[in-house]
C-alpha cells in the first residue's frame, strides 16, 4: 500500500476479491513484522467465524503456510503467529450498553481490517482509528483496511464522495471493486448478480454503483432536493418572517439559526461552538436587525436547549420526541387523528411536501453548507410503520452515523419551519391528501422500507 495512506477504502462490487485482500495483507504483515499487532472487525463476531475466518485459512493454503505457524484462541478470538504476532477479532455491534465503543478504548493495534463496513457504525471506525499505530509504530505505518460494498452512510460521505470530488484527505485512498477484476470468480459471480431480481441490488452488487437509486424509502429525490437552492431572493418570500434554531454548545455539532421570509431561507447562521449567554444573544441580535417576532421564533428544546424558551419568554419550544397534532379541519373524525409517530416525523413529512411542490427556497448558502445540506435531506427515509399505522422516520443517531457522526444540525432547523404551518392544531394536510395517505397506509403490504 501507498505509506501515505493511513485509512484505504476497497469498495464496490460483489466478487472483486475483497475479503481476500484483507485476509492476504494482513497474512503477508504478520509474518514480516514480528510481534506486530492487528486486528479483524465485523458487525458480529460470528460472521468472522463463519466468513472472514474461512477465507483467511484458504489464503493460508494458498500460500502453503506451514501447519502450526499460527493457530486460533477460539476461547479469547484472536489469530496467534509463532513469531509473535497476532489479529485480534472484534465484534463491532453497535451495543445499546456501549453506543460509543467505549470497550476499544485501551487496546492498542498495528493496523487493522473492517470488513463489510457497510454494516458497521460510523463510531466504530472513528474508535478504531485513534487505536491503530499504538504498537510498533516506529517500524510500520498505522493503516486501516475496509473492504465493503457500495452504500450511502459513511463510507460514501467520507470516501467516495470526497474521492470523486477530488477533496479526499491525503491519508485517505479509495479504490474501486469491480467482480470482473478478480479472474477467478467473474464468471460465477457473473451469472449469479445477472440474476438479481432487486433493481437497488444489482446496482450495488453487480455494477458497484454508489449513487445507486433510492430504495423507495426515501421521501425527496436527488432533483428535488436541488430545487431549494436559488441565486436570488424574492421567489418564496411572501408572509411573515421566522426564525428556526438548532442550539449546540461546546460539543462537535454546529448551532444553526435560519431566518426566514416566508418560505425562503434568507440568512443562515453557524456557530461552531458557544455558551448559552452567547447564543441567547446572538438570537437577541439577529431578531432584531430582521424584525422577528418572538411568537415567530422556534428552538429545539431537548437537551441543552431546553433552557432557551424558558430564559428568552415568548420564543416556541419544539419537542421533537411529543406528540404529532391533529388535523383539526379534517371534514370526518377518523381523519382527525395523526398519523405519524411524533412532531419531529409531522414536520419532515410537512417539509418534504413544501419541498415537492416548489415553495422552500434558500438563498445565498455557501457551498460547503449547501453539500451538508444535501447530504442530510438525502437521509430523511421512512424507518417503519407502526403498530398503530404511523409513518415514522429514521432517527437522529442512524443519521448521524451515516454522516460520519456529523449532527443533521441544518434540516433540524430547515424542518422546525414546518411547524407553523401546523398553527399549534391542525396537521397542515388538506382532507384530501389525508384521505390518499390513509388510503395508501392501509392497502399497501408493509415492508421495511415503504410506508
Amino acid at each position: 500500500m501507498d505509506p501515505k495512506k493511513k485509512y484505504v477504502v476497497f469498495g464496490g462490487a460483489a466478487g472483486g476479491g475483497k475479503s481476500w485482500l484483507g485476509a492476504e495483507w494482513l497474512l503477508s504483515m504478520c509474518l514480516s513484522y514480528p510481534g506486530s499487532k492487528w486486528f479483524i472487525g465485523r458487525d458480529e463476531l460470528k460472521k468472522i467465524m463463519a466468513s472472514v475466518f474461512v477465507t483467511f485459512a484458504k489464503v493460508c493454503k494458498w500460500h502453503n503456510i506451514p501447519e502450526g505457524t499460527w493457530k486460533l484462541n477460539g476461547q479469547y478470538n484472536y489469530i496467534e503467529f509463532t513469531n509473535g504476532s497476532r489479529i485480534d477479532l472484534l465484534s463491532l455491534e453497535n451495543k445499546p450498553t456501549d453506543p460509543m465503543f467505549e470497550r476499544f478504548g485501551s487496546l492498542e493495534f498495528t493496523g487493522g481490517w473492517i470488513e463489510e463496513g457497510g454494516e458497521v457504525d460510523g463510531k466504530a471506525f472513528e474508535i478504531l482509528k485513534s487505536r491503530v499505530g499504538r504498537h510498533m509504530a516506529d517500524e510500520i505505518r498505522p493503516t486501516v483496511l475496509i473492504t465493503c460494498n457500495p452504500k450511502k452512510n459513511w463510507l460514501y460521505y467520507s470516501f467516495y464522495l470526497p474521492n470523486k470530488e477530488g477533496t479526499l484527505p491525503e491519508d485517505h485512498a479509495f479504490i474501486e471493486a469491480k467482480f470482473g477484476d478478480n479472474e477467478y470468480t467473474k464468471d460465477v459471480y457473473g451469472e449469479q448478480l445477472r440474476g438479481l431480481k432487486d433493481k437497488v441490488m444489482r446496482q450495488r452488487l453487480e455494477h458497484g454503483e454508489w449513487e445507486y437509486d433510492d430504495d423507495g424509502s426515501s421521501l425527496l429525490e436527488f432533483d428535488e432536493i436541488l430545487t431549494i437552492f436559488v441565486d436570488k431572493k424574492g421567489e418564496n418570500n411572501e408572509g411573515s418572517k421566522y426564525m428556526t434554531i438548532d442550539p449546540a454548545f461546546q460539543g462537535k455539532d454546529e448551532a444553526v439559526i435560519m431566518i426566514w421570509k416566508g418560505f425562503e431561507v434568507i440568512k443562515i447562521i453557524s456557530i461552531p461552538k458557544t455558551d448559552h449567554s452567547t447564543l441567547m444573544q446572538l438570537i437577541d441580535l439577529y431578531a432584531r436587525q430582521e424584525s422577528v417576532n418572538k411568537r415567530n421564533i422556534i428552538a429545539d428544546a431537548i437537551g441543552e436547549g431546553a433552557y432557551l424558551p424558558s430564559m428568552m419568554p415568548g420564543i416556541r419550544s419544539f419537542i421533537g420526541g411529543s406528540s404529532a397534532l391533529q388535523n383539526k379541519n379534517a371534514k370526518y373524525d377518523e381523519m382527525k387523528r395523526a398519523f405519524y409517530a411524533n412532531l419531529r416525523t409531522q414536520c419532515i413529512y410537512e417539509m418534504s411536501h413544501l419541498i415537492k411542490i416548489g415553495k422552500v427556497k434558500i438563498v445565498g448558502a455557501s457551498e460547503e453548507v449547501k453539500k451538508k445540506i444535501i447530504e442530510e435531506l438525502q437521509l430523511w427515509r421512512v424507518e417503519e410503520v407502526t403498530d398503530e399505522k404511523k409513518l415514522k422516520i429514521i432517527g437522529k443517531d442512524e443519521m448521524k452515523s451515516s454522516l460520519g457522526n456529523r449532527s443533521t444540525d441544518y434540516t433540524d432547523a430547515l424542518y422546525m419551519r414546518a411547524f407553523f404551518e401546523l398553527n399549534d392544531q391542525k396537521s397542515g394536510m388538506s382532507y384530501e391528501v389525508a384521505r390518499k395517505q390513509r388510503l395508501q397506509i392501509e392497502n399497501r403490504p408493509f415492508n421495511k422500507w415503504g410506508m
